[in-house]
């Protein structure tokens, strides 16, 4: 098994806490590689606080005609915002597909950097009118 520094964890998006001191628990390791690579793939145009440029523009493609052109243009945007912002993770492979009910279903495989076993983080986003 691989060996996770601390810069691998991040807080539980649940705030649950630990039994004993009352402190929020912690991802660590691949859990919460996992959680960043789905929050970065959900930001929207200046959602994060001082930050406007960590945007993917998924949103901003999911009112397009599902084509094989939007499939393409949403694959190099999740891939350029995963290059540019998650510098934990390599051998980023992503697959985008349409559903018949307007669902965008995104599927990243990645391994993370000084292991060699592939993780999969999936996320399905739909517009919502």
């Amino acid at each position: 098994m691989a060996e996770f520094n601390s810069f691998a964890a991040d807080l539980d998006p649940n705030f649950t806490r630990k039994e004993f001191s009352g402190d929020v628990n912690l991802l660590e390791g691949e859990a919460a590689i996992r959680r960043a690579v789905k929050s970065l793939l959900l930001l929207k145009s200046n959602e994060k606080p001082f930050h406007p440029e960590i945007n993917p523009g998924i949103s901003e493609l999911l009112f397009e005609n599902a084509s094989p052109v939007v499939v393409m243009e949403v694959t190099n945007r999740i891939k350029q915002a995963i290059l540019r912002y998650e510098p934990r993770i390599s051998g980023t492979k992503v697959n985008v597909y349409f559903d018949s009910n307007n669902t965008l279903s995104i599927k990243v495989l990645y391994t993370i950097r000084n292991d060699k076993k592939v993780y999969t983080t999936t996320v399905a986003v739909q517009r919502i009118r």
